[in-house]
């Protein structure tokens, strides 16, 4: 999807011209674009799993617990949105 996405975006010539002017900025080639894509599809299924393995197991797991606070007693209700009313301005 990412590949897609890339290449559909160099549809029009104003996407062509940013893509080029970024690199050009940056220092990059100006076909890094593409030569970032042909690096990507030389990465493995397998290569993917053992990274994922190496830095996402249990012992890099964050836990949270979300408590939710009291109600303010003294709060005025929200009034509803216009969106929200299906009033249209």
């Amino acid at each position: 999807q990412w590949v897609a996405s890339e290449t559909y975006k160099l549809d029009s010539v104003f996407s062509q011209a940013r893509e080029l002017g970024s690199n050009w900025v940056q220092g990059l080639p100006l076909d890094a674009g593409a030569r970032l894509i042909a690096q990507l599809r030389t990465v493995t299924a397998g290569e993917v799993q053992a990274v994922a393995a190496r830095y996402f197991g249990d012992d890099q797991m964050t836990f949270s617990t979300l408590l939710p606070q009291p109600m303010d007693p003294n709060r005025k209700p929200r009034q509803p949105s216009a969106a929200a009313s299906g009033e249209l301005h």
